[in-house]
C-alpha cells in the first residue's frame, strides 16, 4: 500500500512539474512573440523595412516607366510621328500690332498686362477672345495688314492653318514658332499668302505628314531670302498650285 501511495505521489509531482514547464514555455513563447512584434512594428523594424523596400521599388519602377515614356515621346517627335489631339487655339490682336496665340486665356491676359497693351479695336471682341480650335481662320483676319508681329506663347495644336497669316503684308517677325505643332494639320493653303515683309522663315519643326493642301502657301512672299523646309513631308499633298508663286 505504501508503494502505491509513493507511486501516486510521484505521478502527481510529475504532472505538477509538467504543468509548470508548460506554463513557463507558454510565457517564453509569449515573450518571444512580443519581442518579434515589437521589432516588426518599430520605426526600423521588419515591417517598416519591408514597406520602405516596396515603396523604393515602386518609385524606381515609376521613374523608369516615366523615362521610357519620355524617350518614346522624344523618338516620336524626332521622327515626326507623334500625334496630339487638337488643342484650344486662342488668338488676340493687340494695339501693339501683335497677334498672340495661346492654348489658354490666362497666358494672353498676362501678355496684355505685362506689355502694357490692350486688345485691338480693329477686331470684334464683344464675345471675348475667340477660340479658333475648329473655326475657319481665313474669315477671322479682317485687317491683316495691321499686324506686324506674331507671338506663340505656348504650344497650340490646330486642325488647320489655312490663311493663318494670309494678307499680313506688314508682318516681319514670328516668335515661338516651335510651339506650333502641326501634326493634325491637313490644310496649309495660303498660310503665308502675301506676307511680303517676311525675309526669313524657319519651318524645320513642322510636321506635314497629314497635309493635303499647300496651295498658295508662300504666294507673293516677295521679300523671302531664307526658307527652311527641311522637315517637309509632301507624300500626301495633292494640291501645290501657286505654292511658290511670286516668291
Amino acid at each position: 500500500m505504501e508503494d502505491s501511495l509513493v507511486k501516486r505521489t510521484k505521478c502527481q509531482d510529475t504532472k505538477g512539474i509538467t504543468l509548470v514547464a508548460l506554463v513557463i514555455t507558454v510565457i517564453v513563447l509569449l515573450i518571444l512573440a512580443g519581442v518579434a512584434i515589437s521589432m516588426g512594428i518599430s520605426s526600423d523594424g521588419l515591417f517598416d523595412k519591408t514597406n520602405k523596400a516596396v515603396s523604393k521599388w515602386n518609385d524606381k519602377v515609376n521613374t523608369e516607366n516615366t523615362e521610357f515614356a519620355n524617350y518614346i515621346d522624344y523618338l516620336d517627335e524626332l521622327t515626326g510621328t507623334k500625334v496630339e489631339p487638337v488643342s484650344d487655339v486662342y488668338a488676340a490682336v493687340c494695339e501693339n500690332h501683335t497677334l498672340v496665340f495661346s492654348n489658354n486665356l490666362e497666358a494672353i491676359n498676362s501678355y496684355i498686362a505685362s506689355n502694357n497693351t490692350v486688345l485691338s479695336s480693329d477686331y470684334d471682341y464683344s464675345g471675348g477672345i475667340p477660340n479658333l480650335k475648329e473655326n475657319n481662320y481665313e474669315s477671322y483676319w479682317s485687317s491683316g495688314s495691321y499686324i506686324q508681329s506674331v507671338i506663340f506663347l505656348n504650344k497650340v495644336v490646330p486642325g488647320s492653318t489655312s490663311y493663318w497669316f494670309g494678307g499680313m503684308s506688314q508682318l516681319s517677325s514670328i516668335t515661338g514658332m516651335q510651339y506650333l505643332n502641326t501634326c493634325n494639320v491637313t490644310n496649309m493653303s495660303g498660310m503665308f499668302y502675301d506676307c511680303s515683309s517676311l525675309t526669313s522663315l524657319d519651318l524645320s519643326n513642322f510636321n506635314t505628314s497629314n497635309v493635303t493642301d499647300m496651295s498658295n502657301m508662300f504666294c507673293n512672299c516677295i521679300s523671302l531670302e531664307s526658307l527652311d523646309l527641311s522637315s517637309f513631308d509632301t507624300s500626301n499633298v495633292t494640291n501645290m498650285s501657286f505654292m511658290f508663286s511670286r516668291i
